[in-house]
């Protein structure tokens, strides 16, 4: 590179200045049946949900924040999310897929005392809910909602297991059931 020595590293560190200022993409990958829930955090109706970072933890202790959206994974199977709205129950939410617009949750019947445990949240009928179906393949994943105030909701993925497999749990345990009868 030609030009005078002061140029050239004026460039340099005009780049390196523009490299560090740039804000950091950090998409989260999903693992798949992880024992933990996912939280995220949203800004009220009409926004996208967020990483969970700042939001109020998880009170019963099963939940980690999720990173930055969107959240990806891949799988070889049908999976299953699961999305529970927590804390105040008003806020209801469209699930995206590659941007793709899908099912929204439940709509919340009413304001409850506030749960921060995801478990407990998805068992009461008054807090937004859904699930969804997902094929195999690659999945990446945006939260919008679309009504509510700003809070915290979960989700978790998990894999739904295969007919064969379910076919294969039932005979032997209908076997181990037939098997325990003749014991008697």
């Amino acid at each position: 590179m030609k030009g005078k020595p002061g140029t050239v590293l004026a460039v340099v560190a005009l780049l390196a200045a523009f490299l560090l200022a740039a804000p950091v993409a950090h998409a989260g990958a999903i693992v798949v049946g992880n024992a933990n829930w996912y939280e995220f955090g949203f800004g009220g109706a009409g926004t996208f949900a967020t990483s969970g970072a700042g939001t109020v933890p998880s009170s019963g202790g099963n939940s980690q924040y999720a990173d930055d959206p969107a959240w990806t994974w891949t799988s070889s199977g049908i999976t299953v999310l699961t999305v529970t709205d927590a804390f105040i129950a008003v806020d209801q939410f469209r699930i995206y897929d590659f941007g793709v617009a899908g099912a929204l949750t439940s709509v919340p019947a009413g304001s409850n005392p506030a749960l921060s445990d995801p478990v407990l949240a998805l068992l009461n009928p008054d807090y937004s809910r859904g699930f969804f179906y997902f094929g195999a393949g690659s999945h990446s994943l945006t939260i919008g909602q679309i009504a509510g105030v700003p809070g915290a909701g979960y989700f978790r993925v998990d894999a739904v297991p295969e007919p064969g497999t379910i076919l294969l749990l039932g005979s032997g345990l209908l076997g181990l059931a037939s098997f325990r009868r003749k014991r008697k």
